[in-house]
């Protein structure tokens, strides 16, 4: 029985048939809007094993992306790296639906999900649940329904303008605060327009230069880039450094 509506979806996300032979089936979900950069959202679905099957399977795996994923291969072990990974649930199940759910902040213009197995059998989490299994005996088969995405949070960044960087332990370091993973790179430049910092992720400047110095006393500008997968944003502003 469906868990809602009329409909459920089946697929195989492991098959054990012959050692390196990796067959698998996914599912693919695409989504009525586009996701937005820097907001969270909530991920939730519902999966039941199939009668008669095997094994069962352990690290449902989640891998969003901006375009619909084209593959004339059977497999995708190797290929992409799944932004999220279900390493908590086992779903052995034959009779009730089990949910698996998760918060997902979104670091690109996401459209697509992609839902099932990306490892290969051989790295895969799994156990020989019923051995005895005369239908699907070589394959893990599950059914899904009731997938939904909510946001639950939207993106809110706060930039502080003064710090100092005196290690009492007490506002050392410039950070901005909030879900900034999406964002590429930080700058600091000074009143002379000169580069005095290039960051990364987690874009902390603890008030030294490129070179290793001590930068001055003083009045810096800072720009924050976001990252190519998103819409071209930029944060800008004045930071005030105080010893």
């Amino acid at each position: 029985m469906p868990y809602s509506g009329n409909g459920m979806i089946g697929f195989a996300p492991l098959n054990n048939y012959i050692d390196g032979y990796n067959y698998r089936e996914y599912i693919e979900l695409s989504f009525s809007k586009q996701l937005s950069c820097g907001n969270t959202y909530h991920f939730e679905g519902y999966f039941n094993l199939a009668n008669l099957c095997r094994y069962s399977l352990k690290g449902f795996e989640f891998y969003f992306s901006e375009k619909e994923i084209n593959n004339e291969n059977d497999y995708l072990y190797n290929l992409y790296t799944p932004q999220v990974v279900d390493t908590t649930t086992w779903v052995l199940d034959t009779l009730n639906w089990v949910k698996i759910t998760f918060d997902f902040v979104a670091d690109k213009l996401y459209s697509f999900v992609t839902i099932g197995n990306i490892k290969s059998t051989s790295s895969a989490d799994y156990i020989d649940f019923n051995p005895l299994a005369l239908g699907q005996q070589y394959y893990s088969y599950y059914y899904l329904d009731g997938v939904t995405l909510t946001q639950v949070k939207e993106s809110q960044i706060e930039i502080p303008n003064v710090f100092t960087p005196n290690d009492d332990g007490l506002n050392d370091v410039f950070q901005p605060i909030g879900e900034v993973a999406y964002f590429e790179n930080l700058l600091i430049f000074n009143r002379w327009g000169n580069e005095v910092a290039n960051l990364s992720y987690p874009f902390q400047w603890n008030g030294t230069t490129q070179n290793g110095n001590e930068a001055l006393e003083g009045v810096y500008f800072y720009l924050l880039n976001s990252n190519e997968g998103c819409k071209q944003e930029q944060k800008q502003g004045m930071i005030h450094l105080i010893r």
